[in-house]
Parts: structure tokens; C-alpha cells; sequence
């Protein structure tokens, strides 16, 4: 997979609510990506001069080919700001993530983004989610992934992710071979309506990966659960 649509990262969280619940239906984050400026302005069309009033002469002059009736539709969208890191080709990027003591062993990752209206993607219930908009391992900033506590019934990924110990060791495995390693440094159940978003969504700044799960009081009229279970690793 290439990043060729990756997103400009300045994003706006709302009130991020991470993770589905219980059941048939899911709740995802509410971030949306900024959309990239642009400026536009109407091509300029042709204009078409009347018949002539006198008798054509009996050789026509040169006629013009004719103008696609799309033409007048075509606008100058100006230049998009360029930023190389949203165009690079075949990185490396999270496949496998394995967690100590928490039965998380070369776990599937998959690239997610945000939902048409906005909302974080979570994938099904036994694959980790890695939000493709922000830092890969090998980058500055926060490597975030997300999975399920339990989805439709089956248990998730990170069921036991608030369980983990201070200490425990995590590893990503990326698209090239490479292992990313890590050990957690803190373990945090978060209002979802509270996460901080200078520590869980960071571009630049140290190294770190931040996995995400539900957690807390559930919810059954909302199915959905009142917190985030939020785990902090830093690398070794």
C-alpha cells in the first residue's frame, strides 16, 4: 500500500469516542482531516460570433474544430500547498502488532482513515486499526492504533488491553520485515469526550505509540461505552 492519498495531518477533534461497543452497531472517533486549500477560478470561454447577413462565398473558410460542450465546466483549482510526506511511494508500514501478557500475538494491522461523516474507521473485531493519516513507527510523533474491545459479539483484539502492564513489551512488525519495539510506560482509562489530543495525535516530537480501545461503564441504551481505554509505549 502507498501513501499516495495521504491526508494533510492538521485535523480537528471533536469529541473523540474510539471504539465500538457490544452488539450489532459501532461508534468510531469524531476527527476529520482538514481539507487541503485551494483556490479556483472559471476557464475562460469562447465566444461565437453571429451568421452572416450576405451570401456566403462558395468556398467555406477554414472552420475552427468544435468546442466541447464541457469546456465552459473546466476550472483552474490553483496549487494545492505540496508537502512530500503525504507523497511517498512504498514505505514500510505497521503490519503485525504483538503484546506481552495480554494474548496479542502477531495481530493483523490494517490502514484506516475516517469515515465519509468524519468518524474514526475501527476495523472488524480481530483485525488493529492504523491510523494511515499520521507517523509510521520509523517517524516523529504518535503511531496510533485502534481495535475493538468486542464487536458484534466477538471478542476484539484489545479485550484484555486494559490489563497490560507498565513495562510490558509491544512490537510492530512492518511491511518489510522491519520490528519496531517498545515498551509501555502508562495505562490510562479516558473519558471519550476528554482525550488529549496534544499527547494521542502528535506529528512531530518524540517517537511513541499509543494504542486505543474502549473501556469503562457500558452503555446498553447508547451501546456504546463511556471511556477509552488509552495505552502509552515508548520505544527501546
Amino acid at each position: 500500500m502507498t501513501h499516495a492519498d495521504r491526508a494533510p495531518w492538521a485535523i480537528v477533534v471533536a469529541a473523540v469516542m474510539l471504539c465500538a461497543a457490544c452488539g450489532g452497531g459501532g461508534e468510531t472517533d469524531d476527527l476529520a482531516p482538514s481539507d487541503v486549500p485551494r483556490t479556483s477560478a472559471a476557464a475562460p470561454t469562447s465566444t461565437v460570433s453571429p451568421a452572416p447577413t450576405t451570401q456566403p462565398p462558395t468556398t467555406s473558410p477554414e472552420r475552427s474544430a468544435p468546442r466541447s460542450p464541457l469546456a465552459g465546466k473546466v476550472s483552474d483549482i490553483g496549487g494545492a500547498t505540496y508537502d512530500p510526506a503525504e507523497h511517498r511511494r512504498d514505505e514500510p508500514i505497521p503490519a503485525q502488532l504483538s503484546v506481552a501478557g495480554i494474548d496479542v500475538d502477531s495481530a493483523q494491522i490494517t490502514s484506516v482513515g475516517v469515515l465519509p461523516d468524519g468518524r474514526f474507521e475501527v476495523p472488524d473485531a480481530t483485525v488493529v486499526g492504523w491510523y494511515r493519516f499520521g507517523p509510521t513507527p520509523l517517524e516523529a510523533g504518535s503511531t496510533v492504533l485502534a481495535a475493538h474491545l468486542n464487536y458484534d459479539g466477538v471478542n476484539g483484539v484489545f479485550r484484555y488491553l486494559a490489563d497490560v502492564d507498565v513495562g510490558a513489551e509491544v512490537s510492530v512488525t512492518l511491511t518489510d520485515g522491519q520490528v519496531a519495539s517498545y515498551r509501555v510506560t502508562e495505562v490510562r482509562l479516558i473519558d471519550k469526550n476528554l482525550l488529549p489530543p496534544d499527547e494521542i495525535w502528535n506529528r512531530d516530537g518524540p517517537a511513541r505509540l499509543v494504542l486505543i480501545t474502549c473501556g469503562g461503564r457500558y452503555d446498553a441504551a447508547r451501546r456504546s461505552y463511556d471511556d477509552n481505554v488509552v495505552v502509552f509505549a515508548d520505544p527501546v
